[in-house]
């Protein structure tokens, strides 16, 4: 079996909040992992969402804020994934430098977000340029020094209440946004954070 990754596009081209986002599989050996695309650009943003305990994380669930970073930076393109383990992460990372990504970030929700802190520790550093961990429910520290780190979490919800603990352990660059709410969902977060977004592209493009 050919061990290159390859793309299956052109399943899907559907408008999502004024972006057209592109649906498609990465494939490698006995890996597919399902993705939808955002914008365009060399600084490639992969988007891990999160899910229930005992389902797989989808893709979908990550489609406006996807977009919104999309449409709110030109030169960065967002790939939201369904991912099941650190080899479709792996495999992701790998379809962005095969086509010709320049910079990679990784931004997590929930699950996403410990899955994003974890597998970026076990990377070299320098490898991503930025972590974006919203409502993280994890409490390990991100060692890296050359990736910049930011945390947002509503004080109220337990499920992130590790968001703090995982903060001070991790390195520098690094911020947090402790947000006066209770809610767990991306959604949330915005509501008490009118300019998450705007937040997430400065850190994007320092």
């Amino acid at each position: 079996m050919n061990k290159m990754l390859l793309a299956l596009m052109i399943l899907c081209l559907a408008p999502v909040g004024g972006a057209q986002a592109l649906e498609f599989d990465i494939e490698q050996d006995s890996i597919t992992v399902s993705a939808l695309e955002y914008g365009s650009g060399e600084h490639v943003l992969l988007a891990l969402p999160g899910a229930k305990p005992g389902k797989t994380p989808n893709r979908k669930s990550l489609k406006k804020i996807s977009a919104e970073i999309a449409e709110n930076a030109p030169g960065i393109k967002v790939i939201s994934i369904t991912w099941s383990d650190e080899e479709a992460v792996a495999a992701a990372v790998r379809y962005a430098r095969m086509n010709g990504a320049k910079k990679i970030s990784l931004l997590g929700h929930s699950r996403g977000a410990e899955m994003a802190g974890r597998f970026a520790s076990t990377q070299a550093d320098g490898e991503f340029d930025s972590l974006i961990l919203l409502s993280s429910a994890d409490d390990q520290g991100i060692p890296l020094t050359k990736t910049k780190k930011l945390f947002v979490y509503n004080k109220g919800d337990s499920y992130a209440s590790w968001t703090p603990v995982s903060f001070d352990k991790s390195a520098e660059p690094k911020e947090m946004l402790a947000l006066d709410g209770n809610g767990h969902l991306i959604k949330h977060l915005e509501a008490e954070r009118p300019s998450l977004i705007e937040d997430i592209v400065k850190l994007l493009n320092q």
